[in-house]
């Protein structure tokens, strides 16, 4: 696998709140998420998933969080 850093390093590069950076941690800690080699964070509010357990291209769909953009 490419090289790995920990969910905390990579959350370091998203502009939420604390708190989101917290509930989005904790959603990782319920997945057994610890460590990651790719993390897509975008915003569109009129997009929806109805398939919360599929995996897109390998990666775990982790929700919908609200931004500080």
């Amino acid at each position: 696998m490419d090289h790995l850093i920990s969910v905390e390093e990579a959350l370091e590069e998203i502009p939420v709140s604390n708190e989101t950076l917290l509930e989005i941690n904790t959603i990782c800690d319920g997945k057994g998420i610890e460590n990651v080699n790719a993390m897509f964070f975008y915003t569109d509010a009129d997009l929806k998933i109805t398939d919360t357990d599929k995996l897109f291209n390998g990666l775990v769909y982790l929700g919908g969080f609200k931004t500080n953009i």
